[in-house]
C-alpha cells in the first residue's frame, strides 16, 4: 500500500478576527506543523480531491 501523496494536519472550523486568520482543529499532535514558515496544501474536501491551495503559515498562536 502506497504512503498517501498529503496528510491531513489540521481542519479550519471558523474564520477569526478581519486579517484572514483562521481557527484550526489540529489532527496532528506535531505542533511544528503549524510553525511560521510551514507550507500548507488547503483543500476545498473533507477527501482532499480537487484543487488544492498552498499557503504559508505566517503567525500561529494556541487558543487558551
Amino acid at each position: 500500500m502506497a504512503a498517501p501523496a498529503h496528510l491531513a494536519v489540521g481542519r479550519i472550523v471558523k474564520p477569526h478576527g478581519i486579517r484572514g486568520e483562521v481557527a484550526v482543529f489540529p489532527l496532528s499532535e506535531n505542533e511544528e506543523r503549524f510553525e511560521p514558515g510551514s507550507r500548507l496544501f488547503l483543500s476545498s474536501t473533507p477527501e482532499g480531491g480537487g484543487a488544492l491551495l498552498a499557503v504559508t503559515v505566517e503567525t500561529a498562536r494556541p487558543h487558551q
